[in-house]
């Protein structure tokens, strides 16, 4: 999800090389040697600012999922020197205030900047770029072409820690790749520093370089973004190549993991209502399946059905290899054991999501993990466990434990009536789809495996990602509404409009998703996705068009 749309008095993005700055002591890696010392360690910053900081950072830890190293200390002071660092000594991410404080002219930005700036130093931890060998300036003795090639090297480690740092971010929901040369600028100006520094590329090559790197996640974000959105439309299957390119170049369990859900839902698919007649945890819209009439199966079922269990199973297998701090793979790994009626394993992942869920406060893994037990009773015949297990679960899923609850007692909520279509044609600015996909002209595409390709166009106030596959026999075509969208839906939605008005305006939703900042309602009706924050606010909306 992007966070564009939240405001907080936070920190910035940055793309400034690392230099290796010595002391008696130690030794940092820090983004500039702005050459401000002291005899005194600068004093440390606790209270909010750290706290705002501290959650941005567990977010990203944990889409990074990266167990095997020890997770870094997030550390803040009051000094003017470094602007961000990384200690591997004393196993460190710091931040100054003074950066921090810079942030807050990017407004609405603030949030993925701190993001951008934060995934930027994990990456050169997690990906262990020994920078001792490639500084500069404490080598004094070194040839002048031998000085050239450790800059060279340290601008390589440089751009891939911009670019992996901006795939972990993404991957997190955050997007402030867009950034960088901006705050480029102002933090040279705000720190006083100069165009040229010595051990670091000048200020006009950083920028350069950022450019760059931002025109390259623009297009893996933009595949991200559609591999998410084919989920969101039930399009599981696409959006398993989707996935599946982006982990040729990242790999992190959250990727893993939704390349695993996306492969599960698939397989959901193919199975009969009456061989798992309740909702599961790892359903986005705890809807739709079993609501819907049956289809007549392919004849392929048993092999695409191996097929994608396979799948699903290696994706959260590493997903659980990468971090054995998050309950959600495990649980998900759970779930694909009941569909193959190995029910003790299930129980067993399920009960150890539990304790790890209790473990690191992860209080809707640890519901959805419940109500997955409670559908093992269900299923082996005890409904009073079932039961038990369900109302246990309701505090931190009430609506998985009210919808299962409903069906042990053979009393199903009802199905949501099939919806009259919206009258008139939905579009954001001029653009109509319709109009898009009989000339579809792109800023950039790539082609996935075999004959699957992404492309996006930008405009002023939206974007459009467009999915094309057997020669454009399958499409799918997405356009996004952009920050601060000044217009309306058809039926008068604007961003900021209450989940209520929106409702009100549109009726019941077709499904309504859980995210993990906020929610959306679907409109099948009317092709559209509102997206929802925190506080139940429009935050943007996509609308769509799919033959797949």
């Amino acid at each position: 999800m992007n966070h564009s749309n939240r405001e907080l008095p936070i920190i910035v993005i940055i793309l400034l090389l690392l230099a290796n700055v010595s002391s008696a002591q130690e030794t940092i890696f820090a983004y500039v040697d702005g050459g401000e010392s002291s005899r005194f360690a600068p004093e440390p910053v606790t209270g909010y600012k750290l706290e705002v900081t501290k959650r941005i950072y567990e977010d990203l830890v944990r889409a990074r999922g990266d167990m095997q190293k020890k997770k870094p200390t997030l550390f803040m002071n009051k000094g003017r020197r470094y602007i961000a660092w990384m200690n591997p000594e004393k196993v460190q991410i710091g931040v100054e205030e003074k950066a921090y404080d810079i942030c807050r002219s990017f407004g609405k930005d603030s949030l993925n900047a701190l993001a951008m700036l934060l995934s930027h130093e994990l990456t050169h931890y997690y990906e262990s770029h020994d920078w001792s060998r490639h500084f500069v300036n404490a080598n004094e003795g070194l040839e002048a072409s031998e000085k050239i090639g450790a800059l060279d090297e340290g601008i390589k480690l440089e751009t891939q820690a911009d670019y992996l740092g901006g795939i972990l971010a993404i991957s997190a929901g955050y997007d402030g790749y867009g950034l960088m040369p901006e705050f480029l600028k102002e933090t040279y100006a705000r720190y006083g520093l100069p165009d040229e520094l010595p051990g670091y590329p000048s200020l006009q090559e950083r920028i350069r370089l950022s450019d760059n790197t931002a025109k390259e996640l623009k297009i893996l974000h933009g595949v991200y973004k559609t591999a998410n959105f084919l989920t969101l439309i039930n399009a599981y299957e696409p959006a398993i190549a989707y996935y599946e390119h982006i982990l040729t170049k990242y790999q992190s369990t959250e990727v893993y993991n939704n390349a695993g859900v996306s492969a599960a839902l698939a397989l959901l698919d193919l199975i009969e209502p009456e061989e798992m007649p309740y909702v599961l945890p790892l359903e986005l819209d705890q809807s739709s399946r079993l609501d819907e009439l049956a289809t007549r199966l392919p004849k392929d079922v048993e092999e695409r059905k191996s097929l994608l269990l396979e799948k699903s199973r290696q994706f959260l297998a590493n997903a659980i290899g990468l971090s054995k701090k998050e309950a959600t793979p495990m649980l998900n790994m759970a779930i694909l054991a009941m569909l193959e009626d190995e029910w003790d394993e299930s129980e067993y992942l399920a009960r150890k999501a539990i304790k790890t869920a209790k473990k690191y406060q992860q209080p809707k893994a640890e519901g959805d993990a419940l109500i997955v037990l409670g559908i093992l009773a269900a299923l082996q015949g005890d409904k009073s466990e079932a039961k038990d297990f369900f109302q246990q679960g309701q505090k931190q899923s009430p609506d998985l434990a009210r919808r299962n609850l409903a069906l042990l007692s053979n009393t199903p909520e009802k199905a949501i009536s099939r919806q009259a279509p919206v009258k008139g044609v939905e579009k954001i600015g001029s653009i109509y789809l319709d109009d898009f996909l009989a000339d579809p002209q792109v800023d950039q595409s790539v082609e996935l495996s075999g004959n699957v390709f992404n492309g996006q166009k930008t405009y002023a106030s939206s974007t459009v990602e467009l999915h094309f596959a057997d020669d454009g026999d399958k499409y799918a075509i997405f356009q996004e509404t952009s920050a601060d969208y000044a217009g309306q839906s058809q039926l008068g939605a604007r961003e900021g409009d209450s989940r209520e008005k929106v409702e009100n305006l549109y009726g019941p939703a077709s499904k309504t998703i859980n995210l993990r900042h906020g929610i959306c309602l679907r409109y099948d009706n009317a092709n559209i996705l509102f997206f929802f924050n925190a506080n139940d606010q429009l935050d943007r909306w996509v609308i769509y068009n799919a033959e797949l």
